[in-house]
């Protein structure tokens, strides 16, 4: 299988991350929809993750947790738009604070979503994140997600 890895950043900020794993489409499924799965893997290289809450489900919100090497938290909350199992997630996402609640932040609400496509014997993802604003942060959440992803790949 080829390994695709390809990151766009259009210029209204708009991220799309094209990866190819070798593994089954619903294993990658379960990368984002299980709580022990997401943990593994969210957040950039030297945050580890934690998942707070997560209602899996159109309407059901998550609160998702990244934490530094000096114990600094980063929280993450939105709302499932879409559950489409094995092939279709999308929901948006804010900061929070500790207790799961939304709070104002540099970046409004965005949108995360992601497509799973099989491929023989693996899975073709295709993430979009949109909103983010355009420049540096847009740049750095790119970067943030490919290690995540990177992440991704050594846990499976």
């Amino acid at each position: 299988m080829s390994s695709l890895k390809d990151t766009r950043i259009s210029g209204d900020g708009t991220i799309t991350i094209i990866r190819d794993f070798n593994a089954e489409r619903a294993l990658i499924w379960s990368m984002w929809t299980e709580a022990e799965h997401v943990a593994k893997w969210y957040g950039p290289n030297g945050l580890s993750g934690n998942v707070r809450t997560m209602d899996l489900r159109v309407g059901g919100s998550y609160h998702w947790v990244m934490t530094g090497p000096g114990g600094q938290e980063h929280h993450a909350v939105g709302v499932y738009r879409e559950v489409s199992p094995i092939e279709r997630l999308a929901f948006t996402q804010e900061r929070g604070n500790s207790e799961g609640q939304r709070i104002d932040g540099p970046v409004p609400e965005t949108l995360i979503t992601v497509v799973l496509e099989e491929l023989g014997t693996g899975t073709r993802m295709t993430m979009t994140h949109a909103g983010i604003p355009p420049g540096e942060w847009s740049e750095m959440a790119a970067m943030g997600w490919n290690q995540a992803f990177d992440k991704i790949e050594r846990a499976i």
